[in-house]
């Protein structure tokens, strides 16, 4: 009855260390690298160059027709009275002009702070004054 119950056991034993076995799973085989061995971390991809932004406010402008302003090759519609921002993000050391391309109809506008390079920061002191033009005829042509 021992020797029945010893085997039982063993049966249970070699059952129990395979399985443990098993589940460590294979070992890598590497080994570690030599001392004098430098091992680096790859290198973070590049970040974009940070962009920076025009705005400004337009004031004066009448409700007959829009105004469009364009800054180098991108041109932006102003509906109204108020804060405009143009899209594209230009990088440092970018050159820049604001121009009014389109007037609104019968009406003249200027801007100042038009033009400048791009030094770290957004842009938004440009200022565009719209007024009526003055001496208008009815008729003119």
């Amino acid at each position: 009855m021992k020797i029945l119950f010893i085997c039982k056991c063993m049966r249970w034993i070699f059952i129990y260390l395979t399985l443990f076995l098993a589940a460590c799973g294979g070992g890598g085989g590497g080994s570690a690298p030599d001392k004098d061995t430098v091992v680096t971390a790859p290198a973070p991809p590049p970040q974009p160059e940070p962009g920076y932004t025009i705005s400004g406010v337009l004031t004066g402008l009448n409700s007959i027709r829009d105004i469009e302003l364009k800054v180098n090759d991108q041109s932006l519609l102003v509906k109204s009275d108020g804060n405009f921002s143009f899209n594209n993000k230009l990088q440092t050391g970018t050159e820049y002009e604001v121009e009014v391309e389109r007037e609104s109809a019968r009406q003249d506008c200027e801007i100042t702070n038009e033009k400048g390079t791009i030094d770290l920061e957004n842009i938004s002191n440009v200022r565009v004054v719209c007024e009526d033009e003055k001496n208008l005829s009815l008729f003119s042509l």
